[in-house]
C-alpha cells in the first residue's frame, strides 16, 4: 500500500552525491539509508570488487553557511578518530580509506549485515516488552545513541 503526499507535505528524495562520487562506474552508489545528519551510500573503493561505505553529510540550508561548515567537518573528522582510535585498540570497526571534511563524506570499509539503528531499535523495543520490536513512542535510539 503506497502512501502519496499530502498536499502540506510535498514528496522529498534525498540530495545528489556531490560530482566527486558520481563517476561512471560498474557499481553506482546506492542509497542505503537516510537519517537526519547523513546519507550512507553503498559504494566501491579504488577497485570494482572493494565494496564501501560512504557517508556523506550534506549541507543544511537552513542553517549560517560558516556553522554549517564547521559542524560538518568537526563531526566527520570526530567519527573517523573515533574509528581509528578504536581499530588501533583491537575493536573491530570498519576501516577508515578516505575523508574529505571539506565535503562532508567519509569513506569506510563496508561491513555486510543490518543497519545497526534497526538492529538496536528492534532490540531496545524486545527489551521494553514489544514482542515484533517496532517503536512505541517511547524511545528510540538517535544518532547520538541515546534512547529518547
Amino acid at each position: 500500500m503506497e502512501s502519496s503526499p499530502s498536499p502540506s507535505q510535498p514528496e522529498t528524495s534525498p540530495p545528489t552525491l556531490p560530482p566527486l562520487f558520481t563517476y561512471p562506474s560498474s557499481h553506482p552508489p546506492t542509497l542505503i539509508t537516510q537519517g537526519a545528519e547523513a546519507l550512507l551510500y553503498k559504494s566501491t573503493y579504488l577497485l570494482p570488487s572493494l565494496s564501501c561505505a560512504l557517508k556523506w553529510r550534506p549541507s543544511k540550508p537552513y542553517r549560517h553557511p560558516i556553522l554549517d561548515q564547521r559542524l560538518t567537518k568537526a563531526r566527520i573528522l570526530a567519527e573517523a578518530r573515533v574509528l581509528v582510535k578504536c581499530r588501533r585498540e583491537g575493536v573491530v570497526v570498519p576501516a577508515v580509506y578516505a575523508v574529505d571534511e571539506g565535503k562532508g563524506c567519509l569513506m569506510v570499509e563496508w561491513i555486510e549485515g543490518e543497519v545497526v539503528r534497526i538492529r538496536l531499535n528492534e532490540w531496545i523495543g524486545k527489551k521494553d516488552g514489544k514482542k515484533d520490536g517496532k517503536k512505541d513512542g517511547k524511545r528510540e535510539v538517535t544518532a547520538g545513541g541515546r534512547g529518547e
